[in-house]
């Protein structure tokens, strides 16, 4: 049985877990990646293969077109909400406001064989003319269930010419 701790956390009230204390504490869905990158693949066994990870974007002029980038993300599931619903949202927002939002829903899978094991998710979100209206700060916002589980930074800067300065 599961109640809600002081901390936000969840902790185990009868714990039938084999290996864990009997008021063991589990955290919430939480992201353990969350890059920027050119691109992602991810293999047949899950395996993720992340290219070209970046925190700035340089553009002769702007408003500027990005071609294309991958946002990838993973989350990590406690025993205890693994097989849950969630619903998941990405913000891109600049220092004033938010830019576009996407937002979707998943299950969170049981892990085989060990079920008292964390449970894996990759999200991976190829994005195509990615607009940056100005220079400056911006950042995907990654929120499971309206809570903020991550942020990644990244900057868009005025290329300087080759042979400048």
């Amino acid at each position: 049985m599961l109640r809600r701790a002081r901390s936000g956390a969840f902790a185990l009230r009868h714990c039938t877990f084999p290996g864990f204390a009997r008021r063991a504490i589990l955290a919430p869905v939480d992201v353990t990646l969350a890059v920027l990158a050119d691109s992602v693949i991810q293999s047949a066994d899950g395996k993720l293969s992340v290219i070209g990870i970046f925190t700035e974007i340089q553009a002769a002029a702007f408003p500027a077109v990005h071609p294309q980038c991958a946002l990838v993300v993973t989350l990590r599931a406690s025993p205890a909400e693994q097989g849950e619903h969630k619903r998941l949202t990405i913000r891109l927002m600049d220092e004033d406001s938010v830019l576009v939002e996407m937002e979707g829903e998943f299950d969170l899978p049981r892990p085989y064989p060990v079920p008292s094991h964390p449970a894996f998710v990759n999200q991976m979100f190829m994005i195509q003319a990615l607009l940056l209206p100005k220079p400056g700060d911006y950042a995907f916002h990654v929120l499971v269930n309206g809570q903020e589980k991550s942020v990644v930074p990244f900057s868009a800067v005025t290329k300087v010419p080759s042979g400048a300065g």
